[in-house]
């Protein structure tokens, strides 16, 4: 397998075309990238598992019922932070964790029916965890999302981007 960080025209390209809608399938892919289908196949394959992490579905929470987005960040004392981390993992409304820095532990990503839910969630880690510092903020409108390497039509723009970093 290529070098995960390893990136030419042909991949920014691809990536591309896949971050804007991975459901094309490979001759459109071809098509409009002007690469060979069995080569399309390849590079997706080789990626598969390195710059390629998962082909996965973007999901609106609030169409479900989730109408409270929030993003949490939060501090526990040393001795918790790996079961806190396992127990955010596991939580039906966390969305995403990701440990931080400058004072907190973690920023988690919820998505909650209200927000008195947000605040039973908090008092849940307070109590379980000792999470007695926290900060919330509420997610008003969501501008855009995965959005690096998603136009195509700036793919070449991002490839010397790219290149300025030592990345072919």
């Amino acid at each position: 397998m290529m070098d995960k960080y390893t990136m030419d025209k042909r991949d920014v390209i691809l990536v591309s075309w896949l971050r804007a809608n991975a459901r094309h399938n490979l001759r459109k892919l071809s098509r409009v990238t002007n690469i060979p289908v069995s080569t399309v196949y390849d590079r997706i394959k080789d990626r598969a598992g390195g710059i390629i992490t998962r082909f996965t579905v973007l999901i609106d929470w609030a169409a479900l019922g989730f109408g409270t987005r929030a993003l949490i960040f939060l501090r526990t004392d040393k001795a918790r932070k790996n079961a806190l981390a396992e127990y955010l993992v596991r939580h039906l409304r966390v969305n995403g964790v990701w440990r931080v820095n400058n004072g907190w532990d973690f920023l988690v990503e919820g998505m909650f029916h209200s927000m008195r839910e947000v605040e039973e969630f908090l008092d849940q880690l307070e109590h379980r965890y000792g999470c007695k510092r926290n900060e919330v903020h509420y997610v008003i409108e969501e501008i855009c999302r995965e959005n690096v390497l998603r136009d195509p039509t700036i793919a070449e723009l991002a490839l010397q981007e790219l290149k300025n970093y030592g990345i072919q």
